[in-house]
């Protein structure tokens, strides 16, 4: 259906702002503070969001296959064909190639990740790694096949979690990203997609499509410990937090639950939404679905 904006200037109450249609399936996007980009598989919309309760698509980009995006400074970073392309939006809505090193191996794009001076890229059964000190000239220097399929990559304290669809998630060490080192494969063996991980404090946050939120103690990274999960109606597909709030994307809702005390997660309200929403992000006072 596209991007819809939600506003959670009251966290209670979330109101449908506003709305715009994708060319096809919207999986994935990035905001900057003007623009959503947009991911459809077959191209990257670029959203004017700077009035939210009006969206606009001003540019749509050709991008076959691209998934999973991240913004730093004025740079784009796009996971695409199988490898990773970088675009210059000091204008939001007229994106210039800096560097685009074509396919690189074999998978469509999930996600991507910025760590220092380097990229991760996650395809369909491995993750590569790039040296992006030179933004004109990218080079993947080093990737490893992770114990199932990569959907999200989040970095903490010196180490990737990798999210897998239906095998849990992955923690390695990357303070050498040349030989990056797996440490631990956290997989309950409930089969489920495992779309997003947040890293807050001490605690991991696991989306988890058959079990809801399920939330780990990860005081000592080498031996994670479950403190419990908070289950939702149909299937949770990412979440994100604002504080101890987390904003939960359900299979036709969105919960907004406190996590203060993140062994206890309390629900504080819900709002339905029109169709089946996959991704949220919140900036300000708005919600963008």
């Amino acid at each position: 259906s596209g991007l819809q904006v939600v506003d959670v200037s009251n966290p209670m109450q979330p109101v449908l702002a506003g709305q715009t249609k994708t060319n096809a399936y919207a999986w994935d996007m990035v905001l900057s503070d003007k623009a959503a980009y947009v991911m459809d598989f077959f191209s990257m919309s670029i959203v004017d969001i700077r009035r939210p309760r009006y969206p606009v698509t001003r540019t749509n980009v050709d991008a076959m296959f691209a998934n999973g995006a991240a913004i730093r400074d004025n740079y784009l970073f796009l996971g695409y064909v199988d490898g990773l392309r970088i675009m210059d939006i000091s204008d939001p809505f007229d994106p210039v190639d800096v560097s685009d090193i074509g396919p690189t191996g074999g998978g469509t794009a999930e996600t991507v990740a910025l760590d220092g001076s380097f990229a991760y890229v996650g395809h369909g059964s491995y993750v590569e790694v790039y040296d992006i000190s030179d933004l004109t000239d990218p080079v993947q220097i080093s990737y490893f096949y992770p114990p199932g399929h990569p959907r999200k990559l989040k970095f903490h304290d010196g180490y990737l979690y990798t999210v897998l669809d239906d095998s849990g998630f992955q923690l390695m060490e990357v303070r050498d990203p040349y030989s990056p080192v797996p440490v631990l494969h956290v997989n309950d063996g409930v089969w489920g997609v495992r779309n997003d991980v947040a890293i807050v404090g001490d605690f991991v946050y696991l989306s988890d499509w058959n079990r809801g939120l399920v939330v780990y103690d990860a005081s000592s990274p080498g031996g994670l410990v479950e403190l419990t999960n908070y289950s939702v109606p149909g299937s949770l597909r990412d979440f994100e937090f604002v504080g101890d709030i987390a904003y939960l994307v359900c299979q036709s809702e969105i919960q907004s639950v406190d996590l203060s005390d993140p062994s206890a997660p309390v629900k504080l309200d819900f709002f339905r939404t029109t169709g089946s929403p996959q991704n949220v992000h919140v900036t300000g006072d708005r919600l963008y679905l």
